[in-house]
């Protein structure tokens, strides 16, 4: 159980402990784990970025099964978050009721999607909230604002899920890289604060 959520955690738990230079070692962050009676069932992996594994940090003040079941339900709250945006953002006709407007929420949380989320225990719920914000700020014509949204949930998180439209963004309004860049240098510099640079390094190179 909680093969997805248990390297976060340990990660995490890592740098709490004031061991962020080994927050991406294997073997660190599955000695740390079996210290503390949650033995994984395999060595773990740690794939998001730096940002993203600080957000971990107060859930170690929790046993392992504790924080994924808390962070599965912040996930699946972020989810219902971001139908709720992309709905009221998006250009339906002028006739659509409240009643159709919670149906299409409903359906859009209650996919097989969200039942694997609440059992993977991923960053998902952050990713669609980032990405939901993106559109509501593009469909309002706030180029800007999207970049920032773009850059803050999902780029620093899992880069690769928002590459592509990172490039859209640029292509479409090329002044929009610059509070991207700015968000990600803030990001990045109170990061630094925490997080050593051979770690980044670490992540970079994994």
């Amino acid at each position: 159980a909680h093969l997805d959520f248990a390297p976060y955690y340990a990660s995490a738990l890592l740098v709490r402990e004031g061991h962020a230079a080994q927050m991406y070692d294997p073997a660190a962050q599955t000695e740390l784990l079996r210290a503390s009676g949650d033995a994984p069932q395999a060595p773990v992996a740690t794939a998001l970025a730096p940002p993203a594994i600080l957000l971990y940090v107060p859930l170690t003040l929790a046993p392992l099964w504790l924080a994924s079941l808390m962070w599965s339900v912040i996930q699946c709250l972020l989810l219902l978050m971001a139908a709720l945006i992309a709905v009221r953002a998006a250009p339906w006709a002028a006739t659509l009721t409240r009643t159709a407007s919670v149906v299409i929420v409903a359906a859009a949380v209650s996919g097989g999607g969200t039942l694997m989320l609440l059992g993977l225990n991923q960053w998902d719920g952050v990713a669609a909230l980032a990405l939901a914000l993106t559109y509501s700020d593009l469909r309002a014509g706030r180029d800007n604002g999207a970049m920032v949204w773009l850059t803050v949930g999902v780029l620093a998180g899992k880069p690769h899920l928002a590459i592509g439209m990172a490039l859209f963004l640029v292509a479409r309004r090329p002044l929009s890289l610059i509070p991207g860049a700015l968000a990600a240098a803030a990001m990045g510099g109170l990061t630094l604060l925490v997080v050593p640079l051979a770690a980044v390094g670490q992540w970079l190179g994994a």
